[in-house]
């Protein structure tokens, strides 16, 4: 089935910036190719800060406008490692996560809470559900950069849930890869997954401390034990990531592959040239201004598979919340820095879901005019808006 991610708890941090390059404006039929980017940046470049994102091939378990790239995970200080491939590559949250089937023989070690020394467990709640293990710390290689020790969250169903995280949204688990990748590398824009506001709240209920797998407790807990982006804590190559991608016609492509360079402006292969840099606010945010609604709540996240946004446009019967028209919408949007006066106008397309996905089988593929219903004042500017673009996602405070 067609699936969304979108991270949907609130962090408080500080503003990010994130630029995109590459044009994708057309007017002419379907099935012709869009302007835009061809080759991805560094696509086959063997450099230590670029990896391979694969759309369309993420897997048996693989789905539509799915993006996976792989990451290793090692025993900390040890070369007891597993590369896990068929991750995930969101840029709407914040840090790694992986199923606890797909490390293998490599244990990790978990993550205590500073009074009793309980294990601490997560969840994590996500557009198409939730995921809940407990917190371990791992050494974290991506490409070929160098290894570095950060808290990830290790998702199994060992621990049982709480009543009180059930009633404050920890619903709809997602404790198997049967879900679609193996896990989540999160490389959005904000640095840990909750941050400060988790040093002093418990309330939303993101940590547990778990004195036995069946009586976890809402935390507190510090930020040097949150899960954290790993990008943040790389030596040089740490403010940001670009993720391009190429384009592809209207009528779509069974699979695709682009990149992610790591660093912006760090090396000489991810220097950002010209780009429109948006601003966000504290909980990552910009504006979207769409047929006369302000959605003062948007975001730009590689981990949803389509372009979410309120319309009364047909929906389908059969692809419950996705769009489905008589024929393809060209349409337009004016995306909004938060702090500045910096504005695009964004063209994109939706098509029927329905007619677009029967070309694929298990709802493989990869299409740029999927669309979906979406929260009152969002617009997830997911996965299709990055077909044909380079865009970067700056780290706060980097």
């Amino acid at each position: 089935m067609i699936r969304k991610l979108i991270s949907v708890f609130t962090a408080v941090h500080a503003a990010f910036l994130l630029g995109c390059t590459g044009s994708s404006t057309n007017s002419s039929a379907p099935g012709s190719n869009l302007p835009g980017v061809t080759t991805p940046l560094n696509q086959g470049s063997s450099a230590a800060n670029v990896m391979t994102v694969n759309v369309g091939n993420c897997g048996v378990y693989g789905y539509l406008n799915e993006p996976c790239v792989s990451v290793t995970l090692c025993q900390t200080g040890t070369n007891t490692c597993t590369t896990i491939p068929n991750i995930l590559l969101d840029t709407g949250s914040y840090g790694l996560r992986v199923f606890g089937s797909a490390l293998g023989t490599t244990t990790l070690t978990p993550v205590t809470s500073a009074v009793g020394s309980n294990p601490i467990v997560e969840c994590a709640q996500f557009g198409s559900g939730s995921t809940w293990g407990p917190v371990e710390t791992a050494d974290v290689i991506l490409g070929g950069e160098p290894r570095v020790t950060v808290p990830v969250q290790v998702i199994n169903s060992t621990y049982t849930v709480p009543t009180a995280a059930v009633n404050a949204g920890c619903t709809g688990l997602q404790l198997d890869p049967s879900v679609g990748y193996n896990g989540i590398l999160g490389v959005g824009v904000l640095l840990y997954d909750c941050g400060t506001f988790c040093e002093t709240h418990t309330t939303p209920q993101l940590y547990f401390k778990c004195p036995t797998s069946n009586s976890c407790v809402s935390t507190v807990l510090a930020k040097s034990s949150q899960v954290v982006n790993p990008v943040g804590m790389l030596p040089t190559d740490n403010n940001g990531v670009i993720v391009s991608m190429p384009k592809v016609s209207f009528v779509g492509v069974t699979s695709e592959t682009g990149t992610m360079t790591i660093g912006i402006g760090t090396e000489s292969n991810n220097a950002p040239g010209a780009v429109s840099v948006l601003t966000a606010d504290s909980s990552a945010n910009f504006t979207t201004i769409y047929n006369g609604t302000t959605d003062s709540q948007s975001f730009i996240d590689s981990g949803s598979n389509a372009l979410y946004f309120p319309s009364s446009i047909a929906q389908c019967s059969g692809a419950s919340g996705f769009y489905c028209p008589s024929s393809q919408l060209t349409l337009s949007a004016v995306q909004q820095s938060q702090s500045t006066s910096t504005a695009a106008t964004i063209p994109f397309y939706v098509g029927n879901t329905n007619t677009l996905t029967a070309q694929y089988s298990g709802y493989n593929g990869v299409l740029n005019n999927i669309g979906g219903t979406g929260g009152a004042l969002q617009f997830d500017w997911g996965l299709p808006f990055f077909l044909g673009r380079t865009i970067f996602v700056g780290l706060e405070t980097k």
